[in-house]
């Protein structure tokens, strides 16, 4: 599977390589780790934990209105990816929460994944039973 490949239901996709078993994400021509060219794309899970977080009140794109969450989130896989954190207020958020990507089309047309807390979407999956 190539990292740019189409695909109908979108997912993270991270490189591993061949070399030193390194994982990382975006995409890259070499490994951070030890510089191999032997790299090969594989699925990543979509779930991780909050690294780190913060409220943004002033948005520096005018397409995203403010406030929302920012977050570094470090995948299962262990790659830290910058995303928002959608769902919940940020007074309910700590560092260490699990967290799983949902995609989220943007104006323009852009899919990009957004993260939810696990608990959140349980919470949700219930409210619509």
């Amino acid at each position: 599977m190539s990292a740019d490949a189409v695909v109908d239901e979108p997912s993270f996709v991270v490189q591993r390589c061949r070399t030193c078993g390194n994982v990382q994400h975006y995409e890259r021509p070499r490994c951070l780790r030890c510089r191999s060219r032997d790299l090969a794309a594989e699925p990543a899970s979509g779930r991780g934990t909050i690294h780190s977080f913060t409220l943004v009140q002033r948005s520096p794109l005018a397409h995203l209105d403010p406030p929302f969450v920012l977050a570094l989130v470090r995948l299962e896989e262990g790659p830290i990816v910058m995303s928002h954190i959608i769902g919940t207020d940020e007074s309910e958020l700590r560092c260490e929460q699990t967290v799983t990507a949902v995609w989220r089309t943007f104006d323009g047309g852009q899919r990009l994944a957004v993260f939810q807390r696990d608990d959140t979407q349980e919470r949700h999956a219930a409210d619509t039973r």
